[in-house]
């Protein structure tokens, strides 16, 4: 089982969402070669939209590189530390530099040379996550400061690519330095499976990770009423299709079978949404097909 889980995790899918945001990426890395002011995204994705994925792409499209007399960092990254103070974002550079005074607490010492080695190591790229959790008030000085700093931290010909939930939109386009920067907002990792549009682009998703899946057989669930289950099952999110085939592979795997089949999807569903079995989707009869967002379903948005 171990072997499966290690060949399930070198899976890559590519889907639009994912194409579009590493084709604006490429585009913006162009501009700054050619000495265009450096522009960067803000990439929309809600929890299981497979930000790890892209992530995952970054560093290993831009790993750093071992030359005389440094090491150079083509991409960074970290999330939006807790408080997200100026100290706090320039110990989170140096960290990310795998600078040893990481920790350090001098405001003006940390802050400048985190910006000197980001010059030093080559940072091409600075990807920050859970932009939702800086201070999101509009004209607070607690988002002015955070948008200049980045604003520093850009100016030293850096790609920015900013990634957070949908809360992320007001940080980034309420404060005029973060916006300026930023100009592109897209979305990634979920499409919306109530239009044939989202519901298509998800079963050739659900297809993808059928052929791709460690097993000897392809079940070709994405042709049978179980890829919907599939995709409203996991609310079109790559992560939610993401945990069902790999739950419901170690389920066929446990029977000794190699052909996925519905009950090894019911009992991934349980496993994965526990607490919501009552809403398995992975039942045989007639379905009326809808996003299981509703008080007490799966993805219901609560707000507090």
């Amino acid at each position: 089982m171990p072997a499966r889980h290690a060949a399930f995790n070198q899976i890559h899918i590519g889907h639009p969402q994912l194409g579009a945001a590493i084709k604006h990426l490429n585009y913006r890395l162009r501009m700054r070669q050619l000495n265009a002011p450096p522009r960067g995204v803000l990439l929309v994705c809600p929890p299981d939209g497979g930000k790890t994925t892209f992530w995952n792409y970054l560093k290993q499209q831009y790993p750093p590189v071992d030359t005389d007399d440094r090491t150079l960092y083509p991409f960074i990254g970290f999330s939006i530390p807790n408080p997200c103070t100026q100290i706090l974002l320039s110990n989170s550079v140096l960290g990310a530099l795998g600078d040893p005074d990481a920790d350090g607490t001098g405001l003006r010492k940390q802050g400048k040379r985190a910006l000197k080695l980001v010059v030093e190591a080559g940072v091409k790229i600075l990807a920050i996550d859970n932009m939702q959790d800086v201070p999101e008030r509009r004209g607070t000085k607690g988002v002015q400061v955070v948008g200049n700093y980045f604003r520093d931290v850009i100016d030293c010909n850096v790609v920015p690519v900013f990634l957070g939930t949908q809360e992320a939109i007001v940080v980034v386009r309420s404060n005029e330095q973060l916006r300026k920067r930023a100009p592109a907002v897209l979305p990634l990792g979920v499409y919306d499976i109530t239009t044939p549009a989202g519901l298509g682009t998800c079963l050739r998703i659900v297809d993808r990770f059928d052929e791709e899946c460690p097993l000897e057989r392809k079940s070709n669930v994405a042709k049978d009423w179980i890829g919907k289950a599939i995709v409203y099952g996991s609310n079109g999110t790559m992560g939610g299709i993401n945990g069902l085939f790999r739950g419901a592979m170690t389920a066929c795997v446990d029977e000794g079978d190699e052909l996925l089949q519905l009950r090894h999807f019911h009992e991934a569903f349980n496993q994965h949404y526990a607490g919501f079995e009552d809403h398995n989707p992975f039942v045989e009869g007639n379905h009326k097909w809808r996003r299981l967002d509703q008080p007490g379903e799966p993805f219901a948005l609560v707000r507090g």
